[in-house]
C-alpha cells in the first residue's frame, strides 16, 4: 500500500508528543489536495517539455543506474530554470538533477510513497526525527535499519521508523554495508530536506 503523506504530518513529526501526529494523520487527504495546487501555481510559468520516448527510455536507465528506481511513468515532462533540471512524473515535480545528483522531491514520495520505489532507505529512531528534518546530516547512532545494498555515494531516502514517512535525501558517505558496521560518525551528508530551497520552490 502507498503512503501518502501531506506537509502537515512532517510538521507533526516535529511535535515529541504522538498523540499530536495521530491528530494531524487524520486531515491528510485534504491538505494533500493543497499540495496538489501550491505545485501547480509554482511550476506553471516554467519552461518544460514533454520528453520522447527515446528520451523517456534513456532516462528510466540513467535512473535505475543512479538512485535504482525500478521504473519511471509512460509520461514524462522535463522542466528547466535557473540550470537545474526536474522531471515531472505524471505531473508532479518528482526528481531534480542538482550538481550532477539526481536528487529524489519529498513531496512527490510523500504523495506517492517512499517504498517499492528501488531506492536504498535509511531508516531512523524518534530522536534523530527532528535535527533530520531540520537539515542535519545522519549520524550512526540514530539508525534503526537499513532497505536494500547500495555503494558509497549513494543517493538514499531517510525516513522515520514508526510509518515510515520520508524526511530528507542524503548522499551516504560509506556503504551499507559499513554503516551497518559503524556505531558512531556521519553516514550520509543532506541534500533535501523539508523547507529547504527544493521544497519551497517545486
Amino acid at each position: 500500500m502507498s503512503l501518502k503523506v501531506s506537509y502537515v504530518q512532517y510538521h507533526s513529526l516535529r511535535s515529541p508528543f504522538q498523540s499530536e501526529i495521530e491528530q494531524s494523520s487524520r486531515i491528510l487527504i485534504a491538505h494533500n489536495e493543497l499540495i496538489n495546487i501550491s505545485q501547480s501555481r509554482r511550476c506553471s510559468h516554467l519552461k518544460r517539455h514533454r520528453l520522447s520516448k527515446k528520451d523517456r527510455n534513456t532516462l528510466e536507465e540513467l535512473l535505475s543506474e543512479k538512485l535504482g528506481l525500478s521504473s519511471v511513468p509512460e509520461t514524462v515532462e522535463l522542466m528547466e530554470d535557473e540550470g537545474k533540471k526536474c522531471y515531472i512524473f505524471d505531473g508532479v515535480p518528482a526528481i531534480c538533477e542538482v550538481n550532477g545528483e539526481f536528487v529524489p522531491l519529498l513531496k512527490w514520495l510523500l504523495k506517492h510513497g517512499g517504498e517499492n520505489l528501488g531506492i536504498p532507505r535509511i531508516i531512523v529512531n524518534k530522536g534523530a526525527v527532528k535535527p533530520i528534518s531540520g537539515g542535519a546530516d545522519l549520524m550512526a547512532p540514530g539508525i534503526v535499519s537499513i532497505e536494500g545494498t547500495f555503494p558509497k555515494g549513494s543517493i538514499v531516502i531517510v525516513a522515520e521508523e514508526e510509518r515510515k514517512i520520508p524526511l530528507a535525501i542524503m548522499k551516504a558517505i560509506f556503504s551499507s554495508d559499513e554503516i551497518k558496521e559503524m556505531k558512531r560518525g556521519k553516514v550520509a551528508e543532506s541534500l533535501h530536506h523539508v523547507g529547504d530551497k527544493l521544497w519551497k520552490e517545486l
